[in-house]
């Protein structure tokens, strides 16, 4: 990759005054300088409008679009739709950029055109940034350096990538190339966690990655987050998406690692156990009859069937399989309501 191919970054805003400039700061002393800001306003009703106008009027590399409020996938679509570069990569609205992040970022494919550049990152509260600076971080989160060059490296590294937790669960501090994205028409669903099944849809299509340990991008910890959220649990359509995915990427590279496989298995065991527990918590309990279809689903699901004791070794978890397993649903609804109906 030339020292001079421009990248697309992509910021979705919502009612994010509080903090924005701090964010769109740090992108503007960037030491790598071509790049394009485009900003998308999903239909913010505070003060973010007049701060990104501000950024327009100053920098020709900068464009701000306003929309209808349509959810952060939509933003973000709306965003790729728009870019020019040759990479893409995403910025939320309150985290924080270390000025020589899009530099490193950009030397990561020296000597080799890579399809997906992987960083790690800083956790930092907000109130640590300010006043003690960037080295302030609560930890770092991340992954080792990893290189794939071909689809027979990705055979053995990419288990290994997707080994880390949390590695497919966010877009930003990744650069993903603008045209694999639009040859497979690649868009953010409209869907609760979005951001892993976008990455399991991008990696079905590319021959080649690089994860390093550098971390650049600050991810600013704070009290409320979405995805601590009950709600925020994946549905039925979202698990049966990302096994669709998992089959292509399986095809693809030809994995035939069975740790791995069984780590997947133990990770979508997660998923069918939230998305039972989803109909028993006070802010999305569902009917008894809708309980119920939940725990069908679940049972008739095939993937479901080929999961095992070892898969998982949380209690929650096992007790869902349990019920499940055996078709005792009836008595996993009253020990569920029990148990999750008081929070």
């Amino acid at each position: 990759m030339s020292i001079e191919e421009r990248i697309s970054i992509i910021v979705p805003i919502y009612n994010s005054a509080k903090y924005l400039q701090f964010t769109l700061d740090s992108i503007m002393v960037q030491t790598y300088k071509n790049y394009e800001l485009i900003l998308v306003d999903d239909g913010s009703t505070d003060e973010s409008a007049s701060i990104c106008r501000k950024y327009v009027a100053r920098d020709s590399r900068v464009t701000y679009y306003y929309k209808i409020n349509g959810g952060v996938s939509s933003a973000r679509n709306f965003g790729i739709e728009r870019a020019n570069g040759k990479w893409i990569t995403f910025v939320d609205n309150d985290d924080y950029l270390c000025p020589e992040y899009l530099e490193n970022m950009v030397k990561a494919t020296t000597g080799y055109d890579y399809d997906w550049i992987i960083s790690t990152y800083r956790m930092i509260s907000r109130d640590k940034l300010i006043k003690e600076g960037i080295d302030a971080y609560i930890k770092i989160a991340g992954i080792n350096d990893l290189s794939a060059k071909s689809i027979s490296d990705c055979k053995y590294m990419f288990p290994k990538l997707d080994g880390y937790p949390g590695v497919m669960s966010c877009n930003w501090r990744k650069f993903y190339k603008n045209d694999i994205i639009r040859k497979n028409n690649l868009s953010f669903t409209n869907i609760q966690s979005e951001d892993e099944l976008f990455d399991m849809q991008y990696c079905c299509h590319i021959t080649s990655f690089r994860s390093m340990k550098y971390a650049g991008y600050c991810y600013i910890a704070s009290d409320v987050s979405q995805c601590h959220n009950s709600s925020y649990i994946a549905e039925m359509d979202w698990i049966d998406n990302v096994w669709r995915c998992y089959e292509l990427v399986k095809s693809r590279f030809a994995i035939v690692d069975q740790e791995y496989w069984d780590k997947v298995f133990s990770r979508m065991l997660l998923r069918y156990s939230a998305y039972i527990r989803k109909g028993y918590f006070k802010d999305t309990r569902v009917s008894y009859s809708k309980r119920m279809k939940r725990w069908k689903k679940v049972i008739g699901d095939p993937y479901f069937r080929k999961m095992q004791w070892k898969h998982t070794w949380i209690l929650s978890t096992k007790l869902c399989y349990f019920f499940s397993k055996y078709k005792i649903y009836y008595i996993g609804d009253l020990f569920l309501l029990f148990v999750d109906g008081r929070h």
